[in-house]
């Protein structure tokens, strides 16, 4: 008997939801001129999670390279826009440097970590409570919700301000394949699964959530090539992520930083993983980091 799954939607969200505190735009601006690049999602305090490919792409547009960069050393003229309601009810801008980037290994995973810089009081005061993550992917049949910002336009510039024209989007699908290992060797080597969710150009790296968590990011999409057949959609699992070293400062009174794995901060409470006890870190000799994470979610053969 087939499966009776929800229809997937693909419908505009209010710009002051709950969602749009977390979500971010990641813009960098040149001789004036402003580029949009993806999605992010805060996770924590001044932690955020991006889409690896959206990054590199940032750095091979405006910085002339081939998208090689080095994790937590070099420094970008990039920007993570929060969009809230200020005290007269309006929606504001709160824009976050992007200090670092911290990544793992070329196909470990398409998620890399961010390190935000606050650019606004309100950012320190009111900051949000951490996100909950799922490590372990969504079980297939599970129903599934993204968000991001989509073909995102600059209306206006000025001295001091500037007006973009958002596309805030939340998509629902169901998850229809899991690839705990990978689903090839070039386009989608690292762990993922697959949703027949819409995806739209500029989404990516958006938040995936299922079950209240945050379970992955926004990866790849191919739409349709004919009617009533579904999207592919692709999404990063977060398991991996816990491999990657990262050097956030832990606290104001740390002079210096502190290289650890993600695992590592979440173990400290830094992060809100709620089945961190799935995973298992393996240091080696050779100073390389491999883990191993039993996940529950399986895809029927």
């Amino acid at each position: 008997m087939k499966a009776d799954f929800p229809t997937p939607e693909f419908k505009h969200t209010p710009i002051d939801g709950f969602i749009t505190q977390y979500a971010v735009l990641l813009v960098s601006v040149r001789d004036r001129e402003y580029f949009c690049f993806g999605n992010a999602v805060i996770i924590a305090k001044h932690i955020a999670l991006t889409a690896r490919h959206v990054f590199e792409e940032y750095i091979k547009q405006l910085d002339g390279t081939d998208g090689r960069v080095v994790p937590g050393i070099q420094k970008f003229n990039l920007q993570a826009i929060q969009f809230v309601k200020n005290g007269s009810g309006e929606i504001e801008g709160r824009y976050w440097r992007v200090n670092r980037f911290f990544a793992g290994e070329p196909g470990l995973t398409d998620i890399a970590f961010l390190e935000l810089a606050p650019t606004h009081e309100a950012q320190v005061s009111e900051m949000l409570p951490a996100l909950s993550l799922r490590l372990d992917p969504p079980p297939v049949g599970g129903k599934i919700a993204a968000f991001g910002y989509h073909s995102t336009k600059v209306l206006r510039t000025g001295e001091s301000e500037v007006e973009f024209g958002v596309n805030p989007y939340t998509a629902t699908g169901t998850v229809k394949e899991i690839h705990n290992a990978g689903r090839d060797g070039y386009l989608l080597p690292f762990p993922s699964f697959r949703t027949d969710a819409r995806f739209d150009p500029g989404m990516s790296g958006g938040p995936v959530f299922y079950d209240g968590a945050l379970c992955g990011l926004i990866c790849s999409n191919l739409p349709p090539t004919k009617a009533n057949d579904s999207h592919v959609s692709y999404v990063a699992s977060l398991w991996p992520t816990m491999m990657i070293m990262v050097g956030f400062r832990r606290d104001s009174s740390s002079a210096n930083d502190e290289f650890c794995t993600a695992y590592e901060l979440a173990k400290l409470g830094f992060i809100r993983v709620l089945d961190l006890d799935q995973m298992h870190i393996l240091p080696q000799a050779n100073g390389r980091i491999t883990g191993h994470f039993h996940s529950r979610s399986e895809t029927p053969a």
